[in-house]
C-alpha cells in the first residue's frame, strides 16, 4: 500500500461510497415493492448493480489494507424507510434523478489523489449515470398503480385518512407526508441542521429532506413547535414564519432512577464522556483530536464515546474507548461516573446529552451555541465551535479541577430542573388543543 493510496482522503471516500452503495440498494428494494412488474424489475436491477459496486469498492479497500465494516451495521433510518414506502413515486424518482449530478457526482468525480482509486470511482460513476437513464425510462410509462398507502401516480396518501380521521395531526419531525385540506397540523422542529450544514448528511438523507419539504410544511402548519428558543428564532428568520405561529416546547430530561442499572463494563477509572450520534455535525473527530492534544500535555483521563454513526471507524486513538450503542438503562451510571461530558457540536437544536449529564450530577464542556444558554445555564464550560486547541484547554481544566467540576454541576442541576417530559407533554397538548379548536371555530 502506497502512502498516497493509504491517505485519509482515499479511505474516507471509499468508505463513504461503500456505505452509499449499500443504502441505495436497500432503498431501491423497498421502492421496488411498490411498483408494477416492469418498473420493479428495473429497480431491482439497479439494486443488484449497487451490490456489484459495493464489492468492487471492498476489493479496493482490501488491496489498500482498509478494514471493511460489516454491511449489516449500515442501517437505514426509520424515516428513510418511511420515505421509500409512502412518498409519491413520481416525486421520489424525480428527486433521485436530480440527486445524481449533485451528491453522487461530487462523491465519485472529485479526485482523491490516488490514480487507481480515482479510476474505480469514475467507472462506478458511469454506471450511476446509467441509473438516471433507467429512472427516465421508469417515469416514461408503465402501470403507475401503487399498493397502499400511495393513492395515485402523482398524489400522496393523506395521513389523516389513513388514520380514519383526526381532529389535529402532530408531526414530530419533518417528513414526506400529506394531510387533507382543513386538517390542522402541528409540526415539531428540532433544528435546521440539514439547511445550515447539508454536507454533513448522506446523499439519501439529503434526498429525504428534499422530499419532506420542511419549509413548506412549516408554512402549512397551524403552529410550529420548536424545541428551544434558539430553534424558534431560526425558524422564524429562515422560513419567514410569523412569530405568533411559532411556539417553544422544550424537550424533557429523563434518566432512569438510580438503582440496580450497571454502567457498561470495562470503563476506565477516570474518563471524559461523549454521548450521541457519531456524525459530522456532532464533531466527534474534533473531540478526539482535542483529547489527544490534552493527553500529550498531561491529562489524566481517558475518553469514552457512546453512540453509533458513520464516523466511528475514524475515532480510534490511544486512550479512546468506543462503546457503540449503550442501553438507556445504563446511561445514568455512565454519566455519573464521568469527570465531564464533552459535546463540541457545530450545531444543536436542544442538546440532550449535556442536560442529561447535569441531571446525573456531571458537568459539561460544550460549543458556545445560543441554545446552551437556555438549557445548561452556568453548568458548562463553553468553547468556540471547531477550536481544537480551546477544547483541549477545557478538557485539561475540567479534568484537573474537582472544585470547578462541583461548581459547574451544582449550577447546571438548577438549570435543568425545570426540563421535564411532563411539562413538555402539557405544553404540546395545549398547542394541539388550540389548533384543533381553531379549526372548528
Amino acid at each position: 500500500m502506497t502512502e498516497q493510496a493509504g491517505s485519509t482522503e482515499v479511505r474516507d471516500r471509499l468508505l463513504k461510497a461503500w456505505r452509499g452503495e449499500i443504502e441505495a440498494g436497500r432503498v431501491y428494494e423497498l421502492i421496488a415493492d411498490r411498483l408494477d412488474e416492469r418498473r420493479a424489475e428495473i429497480m431491482r436491477k439497479m439494486a443488484e448493480a449497487e451490490g456489484g459496486h459495493r464489492r468492487r469498492l471492498e476489493g479496493r479497500m482490501n488491496e489498500l489494507g482498509i478494514p471493511v465494516p460489516d454491511p449489516d451495521g449500515v442501517k437505514i433510518s426509520p424515516w428513510m424507510r418511511l420515505q421509500a414506502r409512502i412518498a409519491p413515486i413520481d416525486r421520489l424518482l424525480a428527486a433521485r434523478e436530480a440527486a445524481e449530478d449533485d451528491e453522487v457526482g461530487d462523491l465519485y468525480k472529485r479526485p482523491t489523489g490516488d490514480p487507481d482509486t480515482d479510476r474505480l470511482l469514475r467507472d462506478i460513476r458511469k454506471d450511476e449515470r446509467s441509473h438516471s437513464l433507467a429512472v427516465q425510462d421508469m417515469r416514461s410509462g408503465g402501470d403507475d398503480r401503487d399498493p397502499a398507502p400511495v393513492a395515485a401516480p402523482g398524489a400522496q396518501a393523506r395521513l389523516d385518512r389513513i388514520l380514519g380521521g383526526v381532529d389535529v395531526l402532530w408531526v414530530p419531525a419533518p417528513a414526506p407526508l400529506a394531510a387533507s385540506r382543513g386538517v390542522p397540523l402541528v409540526l415539531t422542529v428540532h433544528d435546521l441542521s440539514w439547511e445550515r450544514r447539508p454536507r454533513d448528511f448522506t446523499p439519501y438523507e439529503r434526498l429525504w429532506h428534499r422530499l419532506a419539504r420542511p419549509r413548506r410544511a412549516a408554512r402549512r402548519a397551524s403552529v410550529v413547535a420548536a424545541v428551544s428558543r434558539a430553534t424558534a428564532e431560526e425558524v422564524r428568520r429562515r422560513w419567514a414564519i410569523p412569530a405568533e405561529r411559532v411556539a417553544v416546547v422544550p424537550n424533557g430530561v429523563d434518566l432512569r432512577p438510580a438503582g440496580n442499572q450497571a454502567a457498561p463494563p470495562g470503563l476506565p477509572a477516570r474518563y471524559l464522556l461523549f454521548v450521541g450520534a457519531l456524525e459530522p455535525r456532532k464533531a466527534p473527530e474534533l473531540l478526539v483530536e482535542a483529547f489527544s492534544r490534552a493527553r500529550s500535555r498531561g491529562l489524566d483521563a481517558e475518553l469514552v464515546i457512546a453512540g453509533e454513526g458513520r464516523l466511528a471507524p475514524h475515532l480510534r486513538a490511544p486512550g479512546v474507548h468506543l462503546l457503540g450503542r449503550v442501553p438507556r438503562d445504563s446511561l445514568r451510571e455512565l454519566y455519573a461516573g464521568a469527570l465531564a461530558l464533552a459535546m463540541p457540536s457545530w450545531i444543536e437544536g436542544f442538546g440532550l446529552p449535556p442536560a442529561e449529564a447535569l441531571r446525573a450530577g456531571t458537568p459539561a464542556i460544550v460549543s458556545d451555541l445560543p441554545v446552551f444558554d437556555e438549557t445548561l445555564g452556568e453548568g458548562a464550560l463553553r468553547v468556540p465551535p471547531g477550536d481544537a486547541g480551546a477544547l483541549a484547554d477545557a478538557l485539561l481544566r475540567v479534568g484537573g479541577d474537582a472544585d470547578l467540576r462541583a461548581r459547574l454541576a451544582a449550577a447546571g442541576s438548577a438549570a435543568v430542573r425545570a426540563l421535564t417530559w411532563e411539562r413538555a407533554a402539557r405544553d404540546l397538548r395545549s398547542l394541539l388543543a388550540a389548533a384543533a379548536g381553531g379549526a372548528g371555530a
